[in-house]
């Protein structure tokens, strides 16, 4: 008797203190479907007094907790399923109680779709009958009931990616009737990530990003990200890691030929050719000569077809004509490449010098994504004057000061002063990481990159073979460059000379011989001789000479002469 009477009372009391109130989020007026009576117990504009603050008892709030917010693509092998929590409370943060309703058939929630990829996703929960109701493309709203406030929802994600967007209503006041206004709430967003790779980013650590392994080896740190057509990350994607430190040839009017897909073509190679690539050491601590491009990687930077881009050459046919160990894509029918796949820039290359790229694990060429789409790599190289700084170290063509780093020209030809290579432009580090996609369709995610080279570690030190020197003759300094990691000899690195005077008839004449270009530059070793002279001065005259590394400005040596 007791359960019965409080609940009776209690309702009176509510009844007796206070006006019926329903919350208003939203204008529209939702059709009730289950209550045929209408009952209506609010006043007609939705306010009502509640001169001391006691609860109407009318649905307030709606809170949503989603179980997990990103979701996979159905047939992906990953979570395609969450859940939802819905709570439903009056403005004192009590939950609301449905058995006032006083008819166990009503539905007092709306769930509504309001944005979807359309791809068979679905929301599902039980009705006041107790069956499993669906959202669908065609009907995107469905009416659930809660037990003591409190309702679940699950979602399934369909085929396609995207955001989806779902809308909570409380349709009905404390007694069952429908509220005129009801109480809304939007869902926290839920994506759906298509687990299928569609871009593969390389990204270079700048702090400690080269790191000396002993042995005169180096290594550089790097990582992969995989993304997906709508930019979720892409976890447990397998990235294949490839690098070329020799070209063999390159240029930038590369074509995919149309009726022979496995064919490519280019008409004026800037040096090179697939027949004969040119390349040998000039340093001649052992010979490169290649002989003919077959078997080296040809790789295409930005083809409109990502998984167009890396390749092996499997045969030359000409100096221009080469076929390539795996199909083009369909440039013909391909919607938006109506006029073909043209002037594209490529490479023709090797690992010639010892460079090699492995995973962060141990995997040779090989990374796997984590849960956010990311795995570093390494790439090692030998630590030696002959590799050192192979395509860091810049040049320019008819240009009186060199560049401080490698740079391609508008025409796309590539420029260094690097004469380690009887041809400059053969030493280039590019490296390539690809996805394979969707097994049915091909699909792969492809990225080139130039951007690389074996750099050294920072901190370097310049020394001299003399700092202090007497007397007007002419006198000859050897200066050394290293590194602040194995003290690597770093070549063909420009120098700075500054010069301060005790007094400013005191002249210093400083003579070097100019390894490359114009300008001082350390030679294949690291070193590099200079000629001082003081001349016009008086006993006790004093000039400073500075010489500063021109990309470690830290890296300076000071050499003082004193006229006697």
């Amino acid at each position: 008797m007791r359960s019965i009477l409080y609940p009776l009372l209690f309702g009176f009391l509510l009844a007796t203190l206070v006006g019926c109130s329903g919350s208003s989020d939203n204008d529209n007026d939702p059709p009730d479907n289950n209550d045929p009576d209408d009952s209506q117990d609010i006043d007609d504009d939705n306010g009502g007094s509640n001169p001391i603050g006691v609860s109407t008892g009318d649905p307030a709030n709606i809170t949503i907790d989603v179980a997990n917010h990103h979701v996979f693509a159905m047939g992906r092998g990953e979570v395609a399923q969450t859940n939802l929590a819905i709570e439903v409370t009056d403005s004192r943060g009590a939950s609301i109680d449905e058995r006032g309703y006083n008819n166990r058939s009503l539905n007092n929630l709306r769930v509504t779709v309001v944005n979807a990829p359309h791809g068979g996703e679905y929301f599902s929960g039980r009705n006041a009958a107790g069956e499993i109701v669906q959202t669908s493309l065609s009907q995107p709203s469905i009416d659930i009931r809660t037990e003591g406030g409190s309702a679940s929802l699950s979602f399934q994600a369909g085929t396609l990616p995207g955001m989806v967007e779902v809308k909570i209503e409380a349709l009905r006041n404390r007694n069952g009737g429908q509220l005129s206004k009801p109480v809304v709430a939007t869902a926290p967003i839920i994506s759906i990530a298509s687990a299928e790779a569609h871009t593969v980013h390389i990204i270079w650590r700048q702090l400690s990003a080269v790191q000396d392994v002993n042995n005169a080896v180096y290594r550089r740190v790097g990582k992969v990200k995989v993304t997906d057509r709508y930019g979720y990350p892409v976890k447990n994607a397998i990235v294949h890691l490839g690098l070329i430190d020799t070209v063999l040839s390159y240029g930038n009017d590369g074509q995919v030929a149309y009726g022979d897909q496995d064919y490519f073509h280019t008409n004026n190679p800037f040096f090179g050719d697939f027949i004969t690539p040119l390349i040998r050491d000039n340093m001649q601590l052992y010979p490169i000569d290649s002989g003919s491009g077959k078997g080296s990687r040809l790789l295409i930077k930005d083809t409109p077809i990502p998984g167009d881009r890396n390749r092996i050459l499997v045969e030359a046919f000409g100096p221009n004509t080469g076929r390539v160990n795996r199909e083009f894509g369909d440039y013909t029918s391909n919607q938006f490449l109506i006029d073909g796949a043209s002037n594209l820039r490529w490479w023709l290359g090797v690992s010639e010098t010892g460079g090699s790229v492995t995973g962060a694990d141990g995997l040779p060429g090989t990374v796997i994504t984590d849960n956010e789409g990311e795995g570093e790599f390494y790439v090692s190289y030998p630590a030696t004057p002959r590799t050192i700084h192979l395509g860091c170290i810049a040049g320019s063509y008819g240009h009186d000061e060199p560049y401080d780093l490698y740079y391609y020209d508008e025409e796309g030809r590539y420029h260094s002063f690097d004469i380690r290579y009887r041809e400059p432009e053969s030493a280039q580090v590019i490296l390539v990481a690809e996805v394979s996609g969707n097994p049915e369709t091909g699909a792969r995610a492809v990225r080139v990159d130039p951007s690389i080279c074996f750099s050294s570690i920072i901190g370097w030190s310049l020394t001299a073979s003399e700092t202090q020197l007497m007397g007007t003759e002419t006198h000859h300094v050897r200066l050394r460059l290293v590194d602040g990691g194995a003290e690597v000899p770093l070549p063909l690195e420009p120098i700075n000379v500054g010069i301060e005077k005790s007094r400013d008839d005191l002249e210093v004449e400083i003579e070097y011989h100019p390894i490359v270009g114009r300008g001082l530059r350390t030679d294949l070793y690291g070193g590099a001789w200079v000629s001082l002279t003081a001349t016009n001065g008086r006993p006790g005259d004093r000039a400073q000479v500075t010489f500063s590394a021109s990309r470690d400005n830290d890296a300076s040596v000071t050499v003082t002469i004193e006229v006697r």
